[in-house]
């Protein structure tokens, strides 16, 4: 009788466990994900001195002298540049910005560490508007900056 009574009691716990199991896994698939799968949030960014950076990534005055500047990125701990544009024309080359995190030319310094990209505009001896398009990267997610860099005065 203690026999049945003690198998009895393990099978109810057995039942009860896998039950309470059941429950736990299904509540945790059912509210865990708040977002379709892919869903990636936006590059948050803070700069030294590119005010409301956000909404202006895409219109970055740079004197003809040049400039430095710093972008921390808030969301994501490591990115990396995938393209770099001067005036709609390739920069450099796809396996230079996957191997390293710097590049460098005569028209810009970039140098990624961690969450912080240094970016330095060097002085545009030309008389042209010259427009260089950083895109960046961290996996699914995408952003840009466009520099637009004012020539020499005729």
């Amino acid at each position: 009788m203690v026999k049945r009574f003690i198998y009895t009691a393990c099978a109810f716990n057995n039942i009860e466990m896998k039950t309470l199991f059941l429950l736990l896994m299904t509540s945790l698939m059912l509210f865990s994900c708040e977002s379709k799968d892919g869903d990636w949030d936006p590059m948050i960014w803070k700069s030294n001195d590119v005010s409301k950076i956000n909404k202006n990534k895409s219109n970055i005055e740079v004197s003809q002298a040049g400039k430095s500047y710093v972008f921390t990125c808030e969301n994501y701990k490591y990115f990396w540049v995938y393209a770099i544009l001067e005036n709609g024309k390739q920069m450099g080359n796809d396996q230079q910005f996957i191997d390293s995190q710097k590049y460098e030319d005569s028209c810009i310094s970039i140098s990624i560490e961690e969450n912080r990209m240094n970016v330095t505009v060097f002085p545009n001896e030309g008389y042209q508007i010259r427009n260089i398009s950083i895109g960046v990267t961290a996996g699914d997610i995408f952003d840009s900056f466009i520099f637009k860099q004012r020539g020499k005065e005729n």
